[in-house]
């Protein structure tokens, strides 16, 4: 797996740190950990409180309402750092509507989080999941559009299937699932193909891209290292987190057909049966523009039993 050195004179340029925006989410707190270890002096801002005890040391914290993206930034606009460089693994939407109001008036520097759904949710048959895609996509081109206005060097990330620490919503919830049960049923068409990335991996792509002139102007995929079914996905996260689970392979007919009748008699509601019947779907993506202008390469998806810690 290519990791070469964090430190670079692109990351000792930048005096007066760097702004992390979704800092204590799953890739921010990944984010956070790996600056803090190549020496970058961070600030952060969460909505919350308190950080969390593991990450309050490793960045100046800017925190409360007033740090909250989706709330009226006027409120703090003397708070925020005056920071060339933020690196934000927040919402795609909030971020948009932040710099169209100003919030990052010394922005030179831009590398933000969106998703691979922009493209996979487009004509899902559920209505949330084509308004989440329309979303996003209408985000990425406010963000495009205002840094091209003024002057601002960009790259937008979009990885797959993110999971890690136990904090993911998708791989964690099959493993906690399978934790409760002596087996698991799982689609006799859960064939799609799945590309999922470790948080760290992604944190590690910001990294890469922000020290990588050549990334600037590009919205890159960023699958995961391995192509693998869905059901070997869940075969290979089930047997470290949940070994005395057997999982079970159902027929594809007889799936379907109960997936089916349960939409129709709404014991399953849109939103449910649209991830399943994705199960059969393709989601693969090329990591060929990444590895060549970050020079990333993902590591496959080998899971241990601490990636998935009891709840």
């Amino acid at each position: 797996m290519n990791k070469p050195p964090l430190a670079s004179p692109l990351v000792q340029a930048d005096r007066d740190g760097v702004l992390v925006l979704g800092a204590s989410g799953l890739i921010g707190a990944a984010l956070l950990r790996q600056l803090h270890t190549a020496g970058v002096h961070i600030h952060a801002a969460s909505r919350s409180a308190q950080p969390a005890p593991e990450l309050a040391g490793l960045a100046t914290w800017r925190l409360g309402p007033d740090f909250d993206l989706y709330a009226n930034p006027q409120a703090a606009a003397a708070g925020w750092p005056a920071c060339a460089t933020v690196l934000s693994a927040g919402p795609l939407d909030a971020l948009a509507a932040w710099l169209e109001r100003d919030g990052a008036p010394a922005l030179r520097r831009l590398v933000a989080i969106g998703s691979t759904s922009v493209a996979t949710k487009q004509d899902s048959p559920e209505a949330g999941e084509r308004v989440l895609a329309r979303t996003l996509q209408h985000a990425e081109q406010r963000i495009i559009a205002h840094c091209r206005r003024h002057g601002i060097a960009w790259t937008i990330l979009r990885p797959t299937l993110v999971w890690g620490e136990g904090r993911d919503r998708n791989l964690t919830l099959i493993a906690a699932m399978a934790r409760r049960r002596r087996w698991l049923a799982v689609p006799g068409f859960a064939t799609g193909c799945r590309q999922p990335i470790r948080n760290t991996e992604v944190a590690r792509a910001m990294i890469l891209a922000w020290r990588q002139p050549a990334a600037n102007g590009h919205c890159l995929d960023l699958p995961g290292g391995q192509i693998l079914t869905y059901l070997e996905m869940v075969r290979r996260l089930v047997a470290v987190a949940a070994p005395d689970c057997r999982v079970i392979t159902l027929p594809a007919s007889a799936s379907r057909l109960a997936l089916s009748a349960a939409r129709r008699l709404r014991l399953l509601d849109g939103a449910r049966a649209a991830i399943i019947e994705r199960m059969a779907q393709d989601l693969q993506f090329d990591g060929g523009p990444a590895q060549r202008l970050l020079g990333f390469v993902a590591a496959g998806f080998q899971p241990v039993a601490g990636d998935f810690p009891p709840t």
